[in-house]
């Protein structure tokens, strides 16, 4: 009777023990230290990816102007997003051509390389239409009007259209940032103030096409050559210089800031970029 006793005893003294607070923290420790282990908080390169940029469009893509030779705003918008960390890697496809028209790029966009790089791309930038302007300003030198500009806006419209269709088709998830139209005449034909007229009239035709779909910006860039005390003109008098590219590149640097703050990607600073192309906080 009394080995049963001490026997129920010692078995009563085993369960204290086996549930006492130490006991149980020493047994839930090694659990604990699995879920940390397999459940750990990610760090942010875990969510980077590779951005994917296209550039099409006239001179402005190319980069013409740029005495640095380094591509025009594109450069400085690629190095200000780089510099952000927020992408393990940055490609960038320039397709730039010198001196081509909107009824131009229509064709190019059913040609390779546009059918291959731009199904390819997050971003996509489209600079077009100073070349149309400079068409009608030769073809009407002698007797220039307001007329042939604005009798050609509607078309211009219809055209820019058709581009961001087009380009929509190819890809229909990228943002597309379209960007707008300046004076290219401000320096070499000063005195020809209907120019400005023209030029905001056209660009009206940009503003309203990239209303109409989504994922697509307007980027203004006109009041940065018509109230600038700065030469930002190159030495043809025609396309922008490198300071006139960083000025360009601050500007849609701003609007992609917006765009993927609207995607909750709240890592870039504001205050657009200084002349090197870095971030001026």
């Amino acid at each position: 009777m009394l080995l049963l006793f001490v026997i129920a005893l010692g078995s009563l003294a085993l369960r204290i023990t086996l549930t006492s607070p130490t006991a149980l923290q020493a047994k839930q420790a090694p659990e604990k230290y699995e879920l940390n282990a397999y459940f750990a908080v990610p760090t942010p390169s875990f969510f980077q990816k590779e951005l994917e940029i296209v550039a099409i469009g006239d001179s402005l893509t190319k980069g013409v102007g740029d005495h640095l030779k380094r591509g025009g705003y594109l450069y400085y918008v690629e190095q200000a997003l780089r510099n952000e960390e927020i992408y393990s890697d940055i490609n960038v496809i320039n397709l730039g051509v010198t001196g081509l028209r909107s009824d131009e790029l229509l064709v190019r966009l059913d040609e390779e390389p546009y059918t291959d790089e731009l199904p390819k791309a997050d971003h996509i930038y489209i600079t077009i239409g100073g070349n149309d302007l400079v068409r009608i300003f030769s073809d009407n030198l002698t007797s220039l009007t307001l007329a042939p500009f604005l009798l050609e806006k509607d078309t211009f419209g219809e055209r820019i259209q058709e581009i961001v269709e087009k380009t929509r088709a190819l890809n229909p998830e990228a943002h597309i940032f379209l960007i707008g139209l300046y004076n290219p005449f401000s320096k070499s034909f000063s005195d020809i103030e209907e120019m400005n007229t023209i030029v905001s009239k056209w660009d009206e035709e940009n503003q309203f096409v990239a209303q109409q779909f989504q994922n697509v910006t307007f980027i203004p860039i006109r009041d940065l050559f018509l109230d600038s005390e700065d030469n930002l003109l190159s030495a043809d008098y025609f396309h922008p210089n490198t300071l006139g590219y960083k000025k360009m590149a601050s500007r849609i640097y701003d609007y992609i800031q917006q765009e993927l703050s609207a995607n909750h990607i709240d890592r870039l600073p504001t205050g657009g970029l200084d002349t090197d192309g870095q971030h001026a906080n």
